[in-house]
Order: C-alpha cells, then sequence, then structure tokens
C-alpha cells in the first residue's frame, strides 16, 4: 500500500479520491465502512460520499469521516473521558491563574470583565504553543526578551515573563478538570498517539491538508508508521507534503503553485475574461450580483466569494427567492444579528438606567427592537406593534399621555397611565382589535419583563443563565425567529453559551451587573457561526 499519493493540482480531488477508492477498494471487493477518512473540515466527507454514492449507483456502507478536529477528539477517548473547555471558563482558569502566580500580572485590570482581553490573547497564544507543540525551554528567548523588555506595555512583559508557570498551571487545571482546551486536545492527541490501536479500521485516510501545524503532523505520523494510515494531498511533486522514511516524521508543507506551464487550464491559451463591475454601497453590489447571476448559465458551477462576512446577510437575502438552494462555506459573525443587537439595547437601557428609572430613549429603542415590537403576545403580532408605536408618540408628545416628554420614566409610570391607556384602547379597536385595558396591560408588563424586569437584579452568571433562559424561550415561542434559519442557528448557541454560564465554575460568585454585561459581549462579540 502506498503510503503517500499526491494529486495533480489542476485535477478534481475529489474525483481522484474516489478513483483511488474505486480502484484500491471498490474492484477488489473491500468493504469501504473499514475506512476512516479524515479531512481538515467536515464539508469535503460530504462531496466525498456524494461522489462514491454517484460512482457506485446503489446503497454501500459508507466510509466513517472526520474532520481533523473530530478524529482528535476519537483519538482521546479512547485513552480518556474528555469534555470541551468552554470559551469563558478557559478566560476565567487564565485569570485565576494569573492572579494566583504574582499580582503584578493582573496589575490595573484586577477585574475579570478587565481582564477579559488579555486573557483571551493569553488563551490564543497558550492554544498556538499547544498545537505546535513547542517544549518549554524554548520559550526562554520570550522570557528572556520580556524581562529585558519589549515596546509593549509592562503587564504584557509580565504575562511573557511568566508564560510557562501560567500554561503549566492551566494544563494543570485542565487535567484535574478533564476538560480540554483546543490545543491542549491536539497536544494530548499527539503524545498518545502511539499507544492508540485503529483496528477498527483497516485504513484512515487523511487527504487535503494544506498546513499542518506540528501536533497535526506528529499525529498523522503516529497513524502512519502503524501502518495503518495513507497521506494524500495535491500540488507539486517537487512541493507540498513530504514523506521521511517510514512515514514516522511528515514534512509541513510550503504552499506553491503549480507552474502554470504544466497546467492546461492556466496557459495563454485559455479564452477567459474578467470583467470588474462597481457599485456604489453594499446593498447595489448585492443586487448586481443577482443581475449578474441570472446570465449564469450553470449555477451548479459558481462560486461567489466575499471579502467580508458582513456581507453574506443581504446576499443570501437578495439570492434565496430567486436561485433556490445553495452552500453557504463562511461563517458569520454573531454579533450582526438581530438577536444580539436586541441584547445591546437591553443592556444599554440597564447602563443608563437612573434612581430605578430608565433613560426613556434607551427605553424606547429596546421596546421598538423589530424582534420584540412583532412579538405574538396577543393572537395578532400587530397589537404589539400598536401598543409600542402609540407610546413612542406619547414620549415623543404627538399622543396626549401622561408620559409626554418624558427623560426618564419608571415602568409603574408607563402601566399607570390612564391617558395612555385610552389612546391606546382606542387605537386598537379602530384596527379592528376589541381588546381592554386589562389585557393591554398584560402585554405590556409581558414586554417590561423580558426588556427590563428580568435583567434589574442580576449579581451573578447563574442569574444571568437564568434570565436567558426565560426570554429566549419567550421570544422563540411568540416570534418569527423560526422563519429565518440564521437566527435559530444564533438562538441555539446563545442556549448553549447559557448553559456555559449556569455549569461555570464561578457561576455563583457575585460580579457588578455592568461587568456581567461587558462580559457576556466580549464573549458573543467573537462568535462565528457555521
Amino acid at each position: 500500500m502506498n503510503k503517500h499519493i499526491n494529486f495533480d493540482m489542476s485535477g478534481n480531488f475529489i474525483g481522484d479520491i474516489v478513483d483511488y477508492v474505486s480502484r484500491e477498494y471498490l474492484d477488489k471487493g473491500r468493504a469501504l465502512d473499514r475506512i476512516a477518512f479524515v479531512f481538515e473540515g467536515k464539508r469535503p466527507s460530504l462531496f466525498l460520499k456524494k461522489a462514491l454514492s454517484e460512482r457506485i449507483g446503489r446503497p454501500y456502507s459508507a466510509p466513517i469521516s472526520f474532520s481533523i478536529e473530530e478524529f482528535v477528539k476519537y483519538v482521546l477517548l479512547k485513552k480518556t473521558d474528555i469534555a470541551d473547555l468552554p470559551a469563558m471558563e478557559t478566560y476565567y482558569t487564565i485569570y485565576k491563574t494569573a492572579k494566583a502566580l504574582k499580582a503584578g500580572l493582573v496589575k490595573k485590570r484586577e477585574k475579570f470583565s478587565e481582564f477579559l482581553p488579555w486573557a483571551r490573547e493569553a488563551a490564543a497564544f497558550i492554544d498556538l504553543l499547544d498545537l505546535e507543540d513547542i517544549e518549554p525551554e524554548k520559550l526562554s528567548n520570550i522570557q528572556a526578551s520580556a524581562t529585558i523588555g519589549f515596546d509593549v506595555p509592562d503587564n504584557i512583559n509580565a504575562l511573557l515573563k511568566n508564560i510557562t508557570l501560567i500554561r503549566d498551571a492551566y494544563h494543570k487545571t485542565l487535567l484535574e478538570k478533564k476538560m480540554f482546551s483546543r490545543g491542549f486536545k491536539y497536544l494530548s492527541a499527539a503524545r498518545a498517539i502511539n499507544e492508540i490501536k485503529f483496528d477498527e479500521f483497516d485504513v484512515v485516510i487523511f487527504a487535503g491538508f494544506f498546513f499542518m501545524h506540528k501536533t497535526v503532523s506528529d499525529i498523522i505520523g503516529g497513524v502512519c508508521g502503524q501502518g495503518k494510515g495513507v497521506l494524500i494531498n495535491n500540488g507539486d511533486q517537487g512541493s507540498g507534503f513530504r514523506v521521511q522514511g517510514s512515514l514516522s516524521e511528515v514534512r509541513r508543507p510550503a504552499c506553491t503553485l503549480p507552474d502554470k506551464t504544466n497546467d492546461q487550464r492556466l496557459t495563454t491559451n485559455d479564452q477567459r475574461s474578467l470583467r470588474l463591475y462597481a457599485a456604489f454601497d453594499k446593498h447595489s453590489q448585492v443586487c448586481l450580483a443577482r443581475e449578474i447571476l441570472k446570465n449564469v448559465d450553470d449555477l451548479s458551477d459558481t462560486v461567489i466569494v466575499l471579502p467580508d462576512p458582513d456581507s453574506m446577510i443581504p446576499l443570501v437575502s437578495e439570492l434565496g427567492g430567486q436561485f433556490g438552494d445553495f452552500n453557504v462555506s463562511l461563517g458569520y459573525p454573531l454579533k450582526r444579528s438581530s438577536l444580539y443587537s436586541l441584547f445591546e439595547h437591553v443592556f444599554r437601557a440597564q447602563k443608563t438606567k437612573k434612581n430605578g428609572e430608565y433613560y426613556s430613549k434607551d427605553y424606547l429603542a429596546a421596546l421598538s427592537q423589530p424582534i420584540m415590537k412583532n412579538l405574538r403576545i396577543a393572537e395578532n403580532p400587530a397589537v404589539t406593534r400598536i401598543i409600542v408605536h402609540k407610546i413612542e408618540e406619547a414620549l415623543l408628545g404627538t399622543e396626549s399621555a401622561g408620559i409626554n416628554n418624558s427623560i426618564f420614566l419608571s415602568l409603574d409610570d408607563v402601566l399607570e397611565d390612564e391617558k395612555l391607556f385610552k389612546a391606546l384602547e382606542a387605537a386598537l379597536n379602530e384596527a379592528g382589535e376589541k381588546i381592554g385595558e386589562g389585557a393591554i396591560k398584560a402585554i405590556l408588563e409581558k414586554l417590561h419583563r423580558l426588556l427590563f424586569g428580568l435583567w434589574e437584579n442580576i449579581e451573578s452568571f447563574r442569574e444571568l443563565a437564568a434570565a436567558l433562559d426565560e426570554f429566549l424561550a419567550e421570544v422563540i415561542a411568540r416570534s418569527k425567529l423560526e422563519e429565518y434559519p440564521i437566527n435559530i442557528k444564533i438562538a441555539q448557541r446563545l442556549y448553549s453559551l447559557k448553559e456555559e454560564f449556569e455549569n461555570a465554575s464561578f457561576s455563583a460568585e457575585h460580579f457588578e451587573k455592568e461587568d456581567i454585561f461587558k462580559l457576556f459581549r466580549g464573549i458573543v462579540e467573537n462568535e462565528i457561526l457555521a
């Protein structure tokens, strides 16, 4: 069995793999479910299974497929029980470690919310050290330079000088909790790979790796060293991966393009044309893209590359109704979602609250956020919308009410405003909604609880989790989120964050409310949804 296979970069990589599987397994009557494929990500396995299905043309037992992330976890589970370390738990562990090692490490950043940006950077740095399996002695130059003093803030120098101590203490804490950060998973799997047997597979095929961390290289080398591994990549024979000796060592690639004279698709005889279009803003660009796509004959062979993930939602909204199904491989920042903007309004209202009264501008911004003003609290969601618009008119002074032109107001000011309720009842009756004052008050009380009451007395992450739980349950049940798949994905991620907060080791510790909101935003702002 050839342990290293190199396909031409100008070919169809998935097609070449299917040819290889057909030649080595199908034609010889060997079972495909004894093959394990490991790719860099999850998507290639979907295309591979589709191509195999088309080639075989009948039901079959498919190969087992892993992303490299899934395979690393699979390796570790053969040795021990593991759990992923949530991001917030990671940052808090580093914060506590830095605080315990030396007070100077958290100087001027004594609060967790203040230390969070440095904890995030330290976690990312330690992850890289683990992914590359950097030994402590190799960090001595960094520590020496830090002692001399980089041209960076003193607290960063302090972190660098103590990075080995922080890393060791961090690893010890992870082992005690049996929880693993991403880098520590790779490091642990790489160090254990020679003890792990893969008797359930005839072969483990690692395919399509364009870059490997040292730990991934060690994992592949370990499997190949057992006679179980095959490495498939595409590119020049003179570049890319090269296998040393018995495959116990795999060299990481240098990414080079093939010589275009050897690639017919890149020769000067190729009559391709490049056209440039310009539009004045993001939305006009999206409309222009739609018009261009109308003239494309084969959309199944078309790729749209976005330089900025913020453009994805406008593009998907514009194309979705006209072009049927399409595949989106770009992650989308959670902070760009309407659901996240709703939390921004909620937290802003709490921040500007004074003496139990809400700043009317922020009160109104939260109330009139599109998701909230369209909540289906009554049978018809238009009822909520009419109520919100009338309150807006009252606050602006265009509708006679007790809260006219209020700069600050309490929730009771709104609920006890008789003029306002008469105006609300009249507006609803005019719209054909026969709803009495008691029912209107119940709707307003529900809105007030969701937007304000739930968040007023939060002093711990356990209380934040409880507020998130009730808030999300009500919003999902009473809004149109289910009509927008991306919002459902966002809600799922927020639910998982809720569980992280609820189960965190620090969930019962007291925090200032503003710090809790700041930490929540700090976590969510860095979330990318697949």
